[in-house]
Formats: C-alpha cells, structure tokens, sequence
C-alpha cells in the first residue's frame, strides 16, 4: 500500500524536482490550475507538501470544505474534498508540465515530472487505498 511518508508546510520543492526553475514552474502551475478548474471558488490558501512512499510527491491544499471543480471539456462537475482536489490539480499541472518540458528540449525534466504523474495515479487508484470510488472518479473526470 502507497502511503503518505512526509508533510511539510514549509516545504521545498527543489528536492523532488531537482531544479528552482522547474520548482517555480510546477507551483506557479498548482495555483492556475487549481483557481482555473475551480471556477473561481479557489482564492488562496495554504499548501503542504505530501510525500508518497513510491516516491511520488504532491501540494495538498490544507482546507476543511468541500471544493467545487469542472472539467467542461468531460462534461463533468462536483465537489471534491480537498485532498481529492489537490491530487487533481497535480496531476493536471504534471500532464501539462510535462509536455511543455518535452517541447522546450527539457526531456530528463519531462520524464522526472512524468513519473510523478504515474505515481501519484498509482496512489490514488490503489486498492484499499485513501480515496473512496466517488473522489477517484471525480479525480479522473476532472483530469480527462
């Protein structure tokens, strides 16, 4: 079983992602996206760093509330919870990070962020695992 290993409020990216630049890029991506696919009902807040036990890692928006989210282009919207949310956002922010590195002839960035993404949909569809099936859905529907 995946399991979060590490939470950090005052966290460094630099670490898991091994460069400033790429560390700048993937936060200042966590809060477009997560104000983008919210419609607005994000408006800041405070971010952990979670770690994963296969090495994956994710911001994880410390909230109480439920969250609103769409993905229009899946036809999908609902509420998620907040870790559900955050798992969204970063995983939406991977997949577009990584393509963007491949683009601009970054491919060992590319591949770093990548693996995240397949790390971090391992800890999420994982048996048994923190997600209920309604908050795995709603994560896949929102990062289709």
């Amino acid at each position: 079983m995946i399991t979060i290993t590490n939470t950090a409020e005052n966290f460094d990216l630099i670490g898991p992602l091994a460069s400033a630049v790429l560390t700048q890029r993937y936060a200042g991506g966590i809060f477009r996206v997560a104000e983008h696919i919210s419609e607005g009902h994000y408006d800041g807040g405070t971010w952990e760093l979670k770690e994963l036990s296969n090495g994956g890692f994710y911001m994880s928006l410390r909230r109480d509330e439920p969250i609103h989210a769409a993905n229009h282009a899946a036809y999908w919207s609902g509420d998620m919870s907040p870790e559900a949310f955050s798992i969204a956002v970063n995983m939406y922010v991977s997949s577009q990070l990584s393509f963007w590195l491949v683009d601009n002839n970054c491919e060992e960035d590319a591949r770093r962020v990548s693996d995240n993404y397949h790390l971090l949909r391992e800890f999420v569809y994982q048996e048994d695992g923190v997600f209920t099936q309604e908050e795995i859905s709603a994560v896949y529907s929102c990062c289709d």
